[in-house]
């Protein structure tokens, strides 16, 4: 794919390769290039310029300067983008002194991700002795266990009591998961009690997303009562007791 800074016609293309050796021949350590870098550069244009002036001659122009001018063109359009390919993502060199070049100024917002504005899906998949272990989706693709474009994982917060939570504020950090399933570990001063989970995403930026609606489930632990049942959650978050 040819740079969109270099033009690809003969007369647009001399006028361009000469502004830009005038412009790095006055300061070329701004631009991160030596002095041997600038006298190439004036090499191929002033070949290429002095090619195309033969072909714009009637008296000269015959297919032998034509092929001659072709292969000038070639061999500075080459050369230049190996400087361009350089010059173009140094952020040592400032978005002013490209455009001095005559660089186009590739635009930030086409590169950044942003976290997804759907909330996840929290999934409560099982329990052994103090721990759950809960699988997520997200919101807009249900059946996908990928985290969403612009997502780099998932944050998930907790409230521990007597009844199940429905506020995401009041819960605190458990962490950060990348990977669906995963698990969560308690305490044994956790034991039987309620844990509502929630979630939302987390940007590269670490800008986050919506929460997600609750998830509920009982922490089992060993020694409880005989007979004693066990609450498990079910998909809509709704607690349900297992027969």
């Amino acid at each position: 794919m040819p740079d969109l800074s270099i033009p690809q016609n003969d007369a647009p293309f001399l006028s361009w390769a000469s502004g830009f050796l005038k412009t790095i021949r006055k300061r070329p350590s701004a631009f991160g290039v030596s002095q041997a870098d600038v006298d190439a550069i004036e090499q191929v244009v002033g070949e290429y310029r002095d090619a195309l002036r033969l072909t714009e001659d009637e008296g000269t122009r015959t297919k032998v300067t034509v092929m001659a001018k072709n292969n000038a063109k070639v061999s500075a359009m080459q050369l230049m983008r190996l400087y361009v390919s350089v010059i173009q993502p140094n952020k040592g060199v400032s978005d002013e002194d490209k455009v001095a070049l005559g660089l186009h100024i590739r635009s930030r917002g086409l590169t950044r991700r942003e976290v997804p504005p759907s909330s996840p899906l929290l999934k409560y998949i099982g329990s052994t002795p103090g721990s759950h272990t809960l699988a997520y989706a997200d919101s807009a693709t249900p059946a996908s266990s990928r985290k969403p474009y612009g997502a780099a994982g998932l944050q998930v917060f907790m409230s521990i009591g007597d009844e199940p939570a429905y506020n995401a504020n009041d819960a605190r950090y458990v962490g950060e998961f990348t990977r669906s399933p995963f698990g969560v570990l308690h305490e044994p001063v956790n034991a039987r009690k309620v844990v509502s989970y929630f979630a939302r995403w987390i940007g590269h930026r670490k800008d986050v997303g919506p929460w997600s609606l609750p998830v509920h489930a009982v922490v089992p632990w060993p020694g409880g009562a005989e007979g004693e049942s066990e609450a498990q959650a079910s998909e809509d978050g709704e607690l349900r007791l297992a027969a």
